[in-house]
C-alpha cells in the first residue's frame, strides 16, 4: 500500500503543471533549493498563522468608523448644571441666623458673622481663624434641626442656604417651546454642590425627577428640533460667600448619565458672567459595541459594558469609576463623607457627613489631590 501511493506521488510530481514539482521530482541539480523554498514557504504560513490568532485572542476589540451619517436628532442631550458661584444666599443667611437666634438666644448679627464658614465646605479652604470652625460647629448641633440620625446634616442646612432653581432660572425654551424651567430642572448635588441640573438620569438616593424625564420614562431628552435656551438671574445684593472671584454662574456639561464632576475628565465648564449672552457649542462622539465582544474577558478586550460594573452612582462608566475611588479616598483619610456625594453614597447611613471639624484634614489630604486631578 506505501509503495502504491508513493508511486502515484511522484507521478503526480512528475506530471504536474507547476515546473517547481517537476525539478523536485526529476532529481535536477537545483532540487534542494526548491526543498528550501517550500520548506520555508509553509513555515512561514504557519507562522503567521499563529501570529494573526494570538493577536486576536490579545486584542479582539478595533474601533471602527461604522458611518459618517448618524441622526442628530437621535443624540441624546448632555447634562447641563447650571451653578451660581454665590454659594450662600444672604437673603436666606439671614433666616437661618434669625432662626438659630430665636432657638438658642444667640444675637442674630453674631451667628451672620460666622454662617459663611459653612461656604468653606464647597472648595475644602480654612478661614483666617481655625478655631472658630469647632466652636461654630458646636453651636450648630446645639440646634435640633440640624440634626438627622444622630448627626449634622450638612446637606440640609446648605441647601436651605442656596438660592432655589426657581429664583435662579427664567425663559426656559426647549426644542423652541417655552417650558416652566421648574419641568426641566431641579436642584442636585454637583461637585460644585447644589446646583439646578438638567437631563441628569443617573440613578440617586433622593432623586428629584423633573417633569420632562418622567414624561420620557427617566430616558435622556433627546436634541431633536433644536437646543435648550434658559435665562440665568443673579441678585449682586444677594452675594456671601462665592468660590471664585467674579460674579455670574459656572456651566458644566457632561454625560447625562455621569455625575458631574471636572476631576474625573467627564465634564467641560463655561463660565457665564453677569450680563452677558453665551452660546455654547459641543460635539458628540458615539461610540458602540457589538454584543459579541462581551463573550471575552474583560483583560482581553480591555473594555467594560455599563452593566457588568456596579460604581456607587449606578451602572459602570470611566467618569464615575473615578469618582467611586476618589470618595473612597476621602472616606479613607478623614473618615466622613462630603456632603455633596452623601446622597449617592450607598454605605452613608455608616459614616458622617464632613462638618466645619473635618476641614483641616479636607484641606490637607482633598483639596491638594483635586487641584491636581483638575
Amino acid at each position: 500500500m506505501q509503495e502504491i501511493l508513493t508511486r502515484n506521488a511522484g507521478a503526480q510530481m512528475k506530471h504536474v503543471g507547476l515546473l517547481s514539482y517537476q525539478w523536485l521530482h526529476n532529481g535536477k541539480r537545483n532540487r534542494y533549493i526548491w526543498y528550501l523554498i517550500y520548506t520555508s514557504i509553509w513555515a512561514f504560513t504557519i507562522y503567521m498563522i499563529y501570529f494573526i490568532c494570538t493577536t486576536f485572542m490579545e486584542n479582539p476589540t478595533y474601533t471602527t468608523l461604522e458611518s459618517f451619517h448618524y441622526p442628530v436628532r437621535e443624540l441624546a442631550m448632555p447634562g447641563i448644571s447650571v451653578c451660581n458661584l454665590n454659594k450662600i444666599s444672604k437673603k436666606r443667611a439671614e433666616a437661618y441666623a434669625e432662626k438659630l437666634a430665636i432657638s438658642t438666644g444667640i444675637n442674630k448679627s453674631d451667628i451672620m458673622n460666622n454662617v459663611t464658614l459653612l461656604g468653606h465646605l464647597y472648595d475644602f479652604s480654612l478661614p483666617a481663624d481655625l478655631g472658630t470652625l469647632e466652636h461654630f460647629q458646636v453651636f450648630l448641633e446645639t440646634y435640633p434641626d440640624n440634626i438627622q440620625g444622630g448627626s449634622f446634616d450638612t446637606q440640609k442646612v446648605l441647601k436651605e442656604l442656596t438660592t432655589p432653581c426657581h429664583e435662579t432660572l427664567t425663559d426656559c425654551v426647549l426644542h423652541g417651546a417655552f417650558w416652566n424651567c421648574s419641568d426641566l430642572f431641579v436642584t442636585e448635588l454637583t461637585m460644585e454642590g447644589f446646583c439646578c441640573v438638567f437631563n441628569y438620569i443617573a440613578q440617586r438616593k433622593t432623586a428629584e425627577f423633573p417633569r420632562i424625564l418622567k414624561e420620557n420614562d427617566n430616558n435622556a431628552v433627546k436634541i431633536g428640533n433644536g437646543g435648550l435656551n434658559f435665562k440665568i438671574l443673579f441678585n449682586v445684593t444677594d452675594m456671601t460667600y462665592t468660590t471664585m472671584s467674579t460674579l455670574g454662574s459656572k456651566i458644566l456639561i457632561s454625560l447625562s448619565t455621569d455625575y458631574p464632576d471636572k476631576a474625573s475628565g467627564g465634564l467641560s465648564e463655561e463660565i457665564v458672567n453677569i450680563g452677558v449672552e453665551s452660546f455654547i457649542r459641543y460635539d458628540a462622539v458615539t461610540t458602540t459595541t457589538t454584543p459579541e465582544v462581551k463573550n471575552y474577558p474583560i483583560e482581553k478586550r480591555k473594555c467594560i459594558f455599563r452593566d457588568e460594573v456596579q460604581t456607587i452612582f449606578g451602572n459602570y462608566s470611566f467618569s464615575d469609576c473615578i469618582m467611586d475611588c476618589k470618595i473612597k479616598s476621602v472616606i479613607a483619610l478623614c473618615q466622613c463623607v462630603p456632603f455633596n456625594y452623601f446622597s449617592v453614597f450607598p454605605r452613608s447611613e455608616l459614616y458622617d457627613q464632613c462638618t466645619l471639624t473635618d476641614l483641616v484634614c479636607l484641606n490637607s489630604h482633598i483639596r491638594l489631590k483635586m487641584s491636581i486631578l483638575v
